[in-house]
């Protein structure tokens, strides 16, 4: 299912318009700014005196004491003070670890979960009508959110194979939260009201089961729990059952004020508040809050409202999504989207993983790919660090660095095997002069190029075609590829000018060379024995084209060796290249013949005639002229399932500076924003030495369990 989204919908009055001057106090001044940059702000400062740059409108953090002073701040100065806070669908890992948040809530009343006064979110739940419009279009969200199990940290552990089984009896689920959680006594609730819920719950089951779900920073040890020793006949839910697979395998959920009550409403299951959250007191609750004010709170909302106008005010009207990559709005249904990729690519990964085989300068920028939430990838020597990992959790190698001996003994600790190689939009510059890698691959079967074996790739461009929508989505990335003139490398040259003239009206071979020891080769069912040999095979093929043969860029720099002897094509060769770029020589040619190379893959973007020497990813499916059959491959497919599926499904994108998933196409803004300043992606000595400095605090930070 993909969800459609325009642009960002336009915002009420609780939320600053752009070219306002905002400030914020400075210990929320770093993840304030994100979202002033996000909004348009004319300037950003700070509640200190000179350093406000004349604010109009003040940022204050929840209700802790910082947003207190600032509040003070703004009554003292007349002016407006915005309370924001943490949205619902927050990010892909937990606030406390700092992880990016796309999703903020903005109050000009003040904060959500303070009962005690009319927030805007309640105003926007009692005031808004929703037509039709707006009644089918939060229904497609909540759908969305609920089919792909999204909710406020979408934590990256798996969905389990065998969640709680299920019984004849009734089963309850109580909810912990954090202690001193401000949404606690916000709610009217306190010690204890968690008691009451506990009670309750006891009463209601019956000769049924009790669970209880701790909060994730309790899990991770970073606040302590709220109900603390829940007692006898109370079971504590498994930390790696994902919240469906709770609501699923339960009658009921009773909370207090927890966010998880609503995530439970959104999936049918009957709720039970014992505070005054947010969502209770609108109808779709079971509300037991006791106590006058809590009593008067719940009355002042008065029923009346059902699912779809809760979720259109909490999830749809009243957050602010941003992007943490680009700085800027989102729509909420490209956010959702973003949300749900950035999940399910960190769910590939598991909690842990132990890397061996990678040079020390590729460790930092593949940490960015690999670090999961909370955790810190451990580098270290091939057999050591392979027979030290934990049960259980995944083994990274860089390519064929670890043989399928020790693959196999991951596997059989019940451990996951990642091999990790280049993708296919790499950089702007040479992997092998340290450019940042815009994209990896990780393969849990084999790596791709390995033709002996069905990779992770070669099984899902087996499944067949793609969707219209991902088709529509492939075509217009290839297309921009193809004007850009992008490569794997996207070096500069000069372009093939008069190749027409030396061609003489003779039908042009464009042949991309190798390095001679390159893994693709080795164990990619070649036929060519090495450069020399295939550009031999393509004249006896093509005795009267014009032959033209591009040396390895890796190989003409010096990086590897396996240099040919350029006298070695006389008589074969019509012209031999050492520099320019491969794309324009592609597109200038009739025909492509390579061995693996990914030159193949690119000429079929741009439309010529391939033919395949070896078994490359890209070769068995119908789009090429093959020498070569696995086997397997069977399947016909079109070019752009073939770009779905290896640019979009397969390959993992990153872009310097951040630790965040990209897309195949701001990886392609990335390169052309690269290209205009004339700068590598690899961003140089200080940027790799600032990127090296980063991982290793990483790694101690790691070690040091902080």
């Amino acid at each position: 299912m993909t969800m459609q989204g325009g642009s960002p919908h336009s915002f009420g009055s609780h939320v600053p318009a752009p070219g306002t001057r905002l400030a914020a106090h400075p210990w929320s001044a770093r993840e304030l700014s994100r979202l002033a940059d996000a909004l348009g702000a004319a300037s950003f400062g700070l509640t200190l005196p000179g350093l406000d740059r004349g604010a109009e409108v003040v940022l204050g953090w929840g209700d802790k004491p910082s947003a207190r002073r600032t509040r003070a701040f703004a009554a003292r100065r007349g002016l407006v003070h915005l309370t924001v806070e943490d949205g619902f669908l927050r990010s892909v890992g937990l606030g406390k670890r700092r992880v990016p948040s796309l999703s903020r809530l903005i109050d000009d009343l003040g904060p959500h979960y303070d009962a005690r006064r009319a927030s805007r979110l309640e105003r926007l739940i009692l005031e808004t009508e929703l037509d039709a419009t707006m009644r089918d279009r939060a229904a497609a969200f909540r759908s969305f959110v609920v089919c792909h199990g999204l909710d406020k940290y979408n934590l990256p552990i798996a969905r389990a194979t065998s969640p709680l089984p299920r019984k004849t009896g009734r089963r309850i689920l109580l909810v912990d939260q954090t202690a001193g959680d401000l949404a606690i006594a916000g709610a009217f609730a306190g010690p204890d009201t968690f008691a009451a819920m506990v009670a309750a719950a006891r009463a209601d089951v019956g000769d049924g089961e009790l669970w209880i779900r701790p909060h994730p920073d309790v899990t991770a040890g970073l606040a302590r729990s709220a109900v603390g020793a829940a007692g006898d006949g109370i079971a504590t839910a498994p930390a790696e059952l994902t919240l469906e697979n709770l609501v699923d395998a339960v009658d009921a959920v009773y909370t207090v004020s927890s966010q998880f009550g609503f995530d439970a409403l959104l999936r049918g299951v009957p709720v039970a508040t014992f505070g005054v959250p947010f969502f209770a007191g609108w109808g779709p609750t079971d509300d037991r809050a006791r106590g006058e004010a809590a009593e008067a709170a719940l009355a002042r909302r008065g029923g009346g409202r059902d699912l779809d106008a809760l979720v259109h005010a909490a999830l749809l009207a009243y957050p602010v999504y941003l992007d943490p990559l680009a700085g800027r709005l989102l729509s909420p249904e490209t956010a959702v989207e973003r949300l749900r990729i950035w999940r399910d690519q960190a769910r590939r990964f598991g909690a842990a993983t132990t890397c061996v085989g990678f040079s020390a300068w590729k460790r930092p920028h593949v940490a960015t790919y690999l670090k999961a939430v909370g955790e810190v990838p451990r580098f270290g020597g091939e057999a050591s660090a392979i027979e030290r990992a934990r049960p259980g959790t995944s083994v990274a190698v860089w390519g064929l660095k670890a043989g399928e001996d020790a693959e196999a003994a991951v596997r059989a600790r019940g451990g996951g095997f990642l091999r990790v190689e280049d993708g296919f939009v790499r950089s702007v510059g040479l992997g092998s002069d340290f450019t940042f890698p815009l994209s990896l691959c990780f393969d849990g079967r084999a790596i791709y190029y390995d033709a002996r074996r069905t990779s992770d790739l070669e099984a899902a461009l087996a499944t067949g075609p793609v969707g219209p929508g991902e088709r529509a989505r492939a075509a217009d990335l290839r297309r921009r590829l193809v004007t850009l003139n992008v490569t794997k490398y996207n070096l500069a040259g000069p372009s093939p000018d008069g190749l027409e003239r030396m061609a003489d009206g003779r039908r042009t071979v464009f042949v991309p060379g190798q390095v001679p020891d390159d893994h693709s080769i080795r164990i990619g069912r070649v036929l060519p024995v090495g450069n020399l040999d295939l550009v031999r095979r393509v004249r006896a093929e093509n005795p009267d084209a014009f032959v033209i043969f591009k040396e390895h860029p890796e190989l003409v720099t010096g990086n590897r060796p396996g240099l040919t002897d350029p006298s070695a094509f006389e008589g074969v060769a019509d012209l031999v290249l050492y520099d320019g770029d491969t794309a324009h020589w592609m597109t200038a040619c009739d025909a492509v013949h390579v061995m693996t190379s990914l030159a193949g893959f690119e000429a079929l973007l741009r439309g010529k005639p391939v033919t395949c020497w070896g078994a490359p990813f890209y070769s068995g499916w119908g789009l090429t002229d093959d020498r070569v059959d696995t086997g397997r491959r069977g399947v016909r497919l079109e070019l752009d399932d073939l770009v779905w599926h290896v640019l979009f499904a397969y390959a993992l994108y990153r872009l310097p500076d951040s630790h965040l998933p990209a897309t195949p196409e701001e990886v392609l803004d990335e390169i052309e924003r690269l290209r205009n300043t004339d700068r590598g992606a690899s961003t140089g000595p200080m940027r790799s030495l600032k990127r090296s400095l980063d991982y290793v605090a990483g790694q101690i930070r790691g070690w040091a369990g902080l």
